[in-house]
């Protein structure tokens, strides 16, 4: 299985992916005194994992099974076991910081604006990326590369204010 998620990850091109950045929990499961972690904060842990260069970390926010497509245009895998979940970790290129998270449906639609991490080379320092995800259990069970959105990039900007939520994600992100 992870040679099958190296391969398909490596095809996607991995300039689309998204990695995570800034400190914080490790913790997957729960934050103390609080109970299992509401999405977005599941969300901003993995990409602060991530940031670190923690991948066995950023991993670890990963249901097994749980589903990902690292670009729109690629297939869905699975991610099977937490060997899976490291590796998939470990082929992002880029940190990030989330700058937006909205509830779309059944997915919380996240924005982050990409930057370097520790132990990887990213060439989309400055871009945004848009991951649409499931979170379940406090853990990742669907991550979905989908389009960013027109003016993604100038959302970036001190003192932008997110749009209304819309009621739908585009027609790429509708293959789960």
């Amino acid at each position: 299985m992870v040679r099958r998620l190296l391969g398909w990850i490596s095809v996607a091109g991995l300039g689309l992916a998204v990695g995570g950045c800034g400190g914080g929990s490790q913790r997957a499961a729960a934050s103390p005194g609080r109970g299992p972690l509401g999405g977005v904060e599941v969300i901003r842990a993995w990409a602060q994992a991530l940031a670190r260069g923690d991948v066995a970390g950023a991993g670890a926010y990963f249901a097994t099974p749980s589903r990902v497509q690292i670009a729109p245009d690629q297939p869905v895998a699975t991610v099977a076991s937490a060997a899976d979940a490291r590796a998939l970790n470990a082929m992002l290129p880029c940190g990030a910081r989330l700058l937006d998270a909205r509830p779309v449906a059944r997915y919380i639609d996240a924005l982050f604006l990409l930057g370097t991490r520790p132990g990887a080379a990213c060439n989309g320092i400055g871009g945004t990326a848009r991951v649409a995800f499931v979170i379940q259990g406090g853990k990742i069970a669907v991550w979905l590369r989908i389009a960013d959105e027109p003016g993604d990039a100038a959302r970036a900007a001190p003192g932008h204010r997110p749009p209304a939520s819309p009621t739908a994600l585009p027609p790429t992100a509708r293959s789960i």
